[in-house]
């Protein structure tokens, strides 16, 4: 009986040592959303690979969100670099290229593609709800990892640098399968 209780205390132990960790690593996730939340001006490089299925397609996007709007600028591939993606707080796009520009009305805020992901994305970090939250390790660099509400038919997880908090990639998944990957550099929020 007492070797019975032993395995019992240990396992209780144990479970309450890991919910302590999931519990500050989602307080520390939400008072990082809280300071992105008031950030006048969000930028980083994001090199996107999208799975469609029949086919994946990659891009390297620079992204500055400001409270007027969100300018999506592709760089690679080169055939596409200098598409630029302006998005304005009310939701009307513009899609700019060698000084033309078309109007997108909404549409590019309406389903999740390599562009329509930045948007989910930085929406996410600013506003998103942590649903749960662990911690990992990727070779020596510890992350902070943190699946956020992005709606009802998509789930976003977002790997953070654990001493920066800067998010360094996100996968979006739907119909139980990673559709986007997102990899994140040169983040900055002021």
């Amino acid at each position: 009986m007492i070797e019975h209780e032993r395995a019992l205390l240990g396992a209780l132990t144990m479970a309450l040592l890991l919910t302590g960790c999931g519990k500050g690593t989602e307080e520390t996730l939400e008072a990082r959303r809280d300071a992105l939340a008031g950030a006048e001006r969000i930028a980083f490089t994001a090199a996107l690979r999208c799975d469609l299925d029949t086919e994946e397609f990659c891009c390297t996007v620079k992204a500055e969100q400001t409270p007027e709007e969100l300018r999506l600028t592709v760089t690679e591939p080169e055939e596409l670099s200098g598409i630029t993606a302006r998005l304005s707080e009310d939701g009307e796009g513009l899609l700019e290229y060698e000084g033309l520009s078309l109007s997108l009305g909404r549409a590019l805020t309406e389903g999740p593609g390599p562009l329509q992901s930045l948007p989910i994305l930085l929406t996410a970090l600013r506003e998103g709800y942590v649903l749960r939250a662990w911690r990992e390790r990727d070779g020596e660099t510890e992350l902070l990892a943190a699946e956020l509400w992005a709606g009802d038919d998509l789930s976003l997880t977002v790997w953070y640098d654990a001493q920066s908090l800067n998010p360094v990639h996100a996968g979006f998944g739907m119909d139980g399968k990673e559709r986007i990957r997102c990899e994140i550099t040169e983040f900055t929020a002021q």
